[in-house]
């Protein structure tokens, strides 16, 4: 009955209810990737004790003689080098170690280790690559990083704890640098990575989507960067096990790297599956996802895949122990397929963590004395009330004082912006379950804006900005408690969270970090007072536009003469690149702020009131 039943090592490593294998389907076991390392060497059929490519990253050169494999583990001993290597001008000073797969069509499917990282600042990894697609121009390669982890990490200390996994596209014009579109996302493995062995898998589902899962649970979904190619992950890859060092990270010392205590990474074994028909299946139901909570509510939506072998009724029942609450059923055709059943209870359920799912199939009128297959997922919890109530807020950071904003003149883009009584810088929280909110700017004189990481990035400095509606996971929000304060992190992504960046006013997300200032956020009932409207009936008059970068501006009548205004500029991009205080007495009769040629959005702030126009430099 227990949710973490793990099954049989014939299959994947899959708690129940984690399993991503659709209904009809079976997982068999890719032997060209897959060892249990129970011998006393590396298998030479299927490894090589280097990578076939790359010599490692300085100072940290691979070395086959750190590779051994000894009391059922394949183990990477890294070392102090007694002298100086140099290679293509580099200095190596520090043996590491690289196993590559000798086959190279790795394809869709789940691919898997058991692995406990070394204890010191040299990275402990299981990754697929492929080679340049061509040797024409242009050319690509892909990366498939499914772990990257350091248990001594000196800087960064996520890394210590965290499974940081990666995507990258690769794109070589031949003309110029490499361009790296790379997307992510990291979840804790719930103490040090170099005191247990834990299981890091991921199933590559298809070209664009990629689901990562720790000791069989699912963590989280990577879906690669799509600039150059509608499909980025659909060519074959090599495996690779290997322990670098990276130029980020200070490399270990001496004495470190002398401590066999230390300075081992272990694999035990490495396991790749793909996903094939089971002509045996019969008819089969299971969960269309791991439902580990649900929201407080009293309707439910939830997914079930199945193969019928004709028409057939689908159940799906919520239990809290051993008491029934609510049942509903959908008649659904034979085939292999998915379903989604809506669940009505009585009433909104309480919170707890004895919730059950139930799924069965039967014939078509009959009971559950008639089921065929059936589905089970306990140990679901329901959180207590919201975090914070539905409402208007004012969302603050703790790190600068200012609001979080999005204004019209910053082209709806997230910033931080002095505090003030105003609608762009107000938010309305709405409660969507499990503390997930949609963050909703009150501000509507240009219709509804949500706010949004873009493109369902999961990377370190993606620009926060707005969007229309609110209907994807990038654009909602998981919001904790963080002592006297707050930390927002994108639902879709929970291995960031939302950030000021240090360089300007600009809000973008970086690697959650509780100790972070920069992602501390007070959340602050917003004043009833409403906003003086943008004057949009008045007119803001620049001539001659488009101009040489010298131009006339005529403010607004509302404006009286001795009132002083602010006058700014700003690119497309939302940066400001002018600024200069005058009244309507003493406004020049020319304007050269010095402008390249382009467009610009310039901006009059005279009070609450705010006039604005487009500026043309030819």
């Amino acid at each position: 009955m227990s949710i973490y039943m793990l099954q049989a090592t014939a299959q994947p490593t899959f708690q129940n209810g984690n399993d991503p294998a659709p209904a009809g389907k079976k997982w068999v076991k890719n032997n060209a990737f897959s060892d249990e390392f129970n011998g006393s060497s590396l298998d030479k059929n299927k490894w090589l004790d280097y990578h076939p490519y790359w010599v490692g990253r300085s100072p940290a050169i691979f070395k086959p003689n750190a590779v051994t494999v000894t009391n059922g583990k394949m183990q990477i001993k890294n070392y102090k080098l007694s002298q100086s290597e140099w290679v293509n001008g580099n200095e190596y000073t520090i043996a590491g170690g690289a196993v590559s797969s000798v086959a190279t069509n790795g394809h869709y499917g789940y691919y898997e280790c058991r692995m406990k990282a070394s204890k010191i600042s040299m990275s402990s990894t299981f990754w697929m690559k492929n080679r340049w697609d061509s040797s024409n121009c242009p050319k690509t390669q892909t990366e498939l990083d499914i772990i990257e982890c350091i248990g001594g990490a000196k800087e960064s200390p996520t890394f210590a704890t965290h499974m940081h996994s990666n995507t990258h596209y690769i794109y070589n014009p031949c003309s110029g640098a490499e361009d790296w579109k790379s997307r992510g996302n990291s979840a804790s493995v719930g103490g040090n990575v170099a005191d247990d062995y834990h299981v890091y898998g991921a199933y590559w589902k298809d070209a664009n989507t990629i689901l990562f899962y720790i000791d069989g649970v699912y963590q989280y979904t990577v879906n690669p960067r799509t600039d150059y190619s509608s499909t980025p992950f659909d060519r074959p890859m090599q495996m690779f096990l290997v322990t670098e060092t990276y130029d980020w990270q200070t490399p270990p010392t001496a004495a470190e790297l002398a401590d066999d205590s230390k300075n081992t990474t272990y694999y035990d074994w490495v396991r790749a599956w793909t996903l094939e028909d089971d002509p045996q299946a019969g008819e089969t139901i299971s969960f269309g996802q791991a439902y580990t909570s649900l929201p407080m509510s009293s309707s439910q939506n939830i997914s079930v895949q199945y193969v019928a072998q004709q028409q057939r009724e689908v159940v799906v029942e919520i239990w809290k122990g051993a008491s029934w609450l609510a049942a509903s059923k959908k008649t659904v055709a034979a085939g292999t397929s998915s379903a989604s059943i809506s669940i009505s209870l009585p009433s909104s359920p309480t919170a707890g963590t004895d919730y059950i799912l139930k799924a069965s199939i039967r014939p078509v009128g009959t009971d559950w004395t008639q089921n065929i297959a059936n589905a089970q997922i306990n140990n679901i919890s329901i959180s207590a009330g919201a975090i914070i109530a539905d409402g208007t807020y004012e969302i603050r950071s703790v790190a600068s004082g200012k609001n979080l904003g999005a204004p019209n003149w910053n082209s709806w883009n997230a910033t931080e912006v002095t505090i003030g009584n105003y609608d762009d810088q107000k938010w309305i929280l709405s409660h969507q379950g499990n503390d997930i909110y949609t963050i909703k700017l009150k501000a509507t004189w240009d219709g509804n804006k949500y706010l949004e990481v873009p493109y369902a990035a999961c990377e370190n400095g993606s620009l926060v900005k707005t969007h229309s509606s609110a209907s994807g996971s990038h654009q909602k929000w998981k919001i904790e408690q963080n002592g006297n304060a707050y930390t927002l992190r994108p639902h879709h992504c929970w291995g960031q969270a939302l950030d000021v960046r240090p360089q300007d006013d600009n809000i973008h997300t970086w690697a959650y970090d509780a100790n972070n200032g920069n992602q501390q956020w007070q959340v602050i009932p917003a004043s009833n007072q409403r906003q003086l409207p943008d004057a949009s009936t008045e007119k803001l008059i620049l001539y001659p536009n488009p101009s040489d970068g010298k131009f006339h501006l005529q403010l607004p009548a509302s404006i009286k003469p001795e009132q002083e205004c602010q006058l700014m500029i700003y690119s497309l991009s939302g940066k400001k690149i002018y600024e200069a205080s005058l009244t309507k007495s003493a406004t020049p009769d020319a304007v050269s702020p010095g402008l390249s040629q382009g467009i610009y959005l310039l901006m009059v702030k005279s009070g609450k009131a705010i006039f604005q126009e487009k500026l043309i430099i030819e």
